[in-house]
């Protein structure tokens, strides 16, 4: 038998998974997946001619596959970890002093989240694994802050100069 993909799952492959992951994510509402039918072979033919270029082979056949897709959610920054005497949090990071990244382990959960603690106290959901959020910080390049593009409060201005410089363009 092949490995063919059906047509259910053929924008949950193509996009590895990121709508159930969002799904998933404290946080997250309303994730909105708007696929596109597939381009006609017509239309890509006409293109290059048009333009006197020869499409690269695995772009003709994502858009021979789909022309596309948008895909949409809100994120509402009230989610906070509810605090009992069984919750457990340790500090992974001190981020300059203006905040702390730490490891909660919410009631008898096995499995932690990491949340940033800003420095009015206020907390704000990060990940749902280490790797994910180590994952993060290799994106943001180590940025110092880079967190805070996370929450509601967003980078400091100098901090979304380097973002837009170096980790928006890369």
């Amino acid at each position: 038998m092949g490995s063919e993909v059906s047509e259910d799952n053929f924008h949950d492959h193509l996009t590895l998974g990121l709508t159930r992951t969002l799904r998933d994510l404290p946080g997250v509402q309303n994730v909105i997946l708007e696929e596109r039918e597939p381009c006609e072979k017509s239309l890509l033919n006409s293109w290059e001619q048009r333009h006197s270029c020869i499409l690269p082979f695995d772009l003709k056949n994502f858009y021979l596959s789909t022309d596309g897709f948008q895909l949409t959610w809100c994120f509402s920054n009230g989610e906070r970890p509810v605090f009992r005497s069984t919750c457990k949090i340790f500090e992974l990071d001190t981020c300059r002093d203006v905040a702390s990244v730490c490891l909660v382990y919410v009631e008898h959960k096995i499995t932690p989240s990491i949340w940033l603690l800003d420095r009015s106290l206020e907390w704000h959901f990060l990940s749902p694994s280490f790797t994910q959020y180590f994952r993060m910080m290799l994106v943001y390049q180590g940025l110092p802050e880079w967190q805070y593009n996370m929450t509601s409060i967003g980078l400091a201005p100098w901090a979304e100069v380097k973002c837009n410089k170096f980790v928006c363009s890369s």
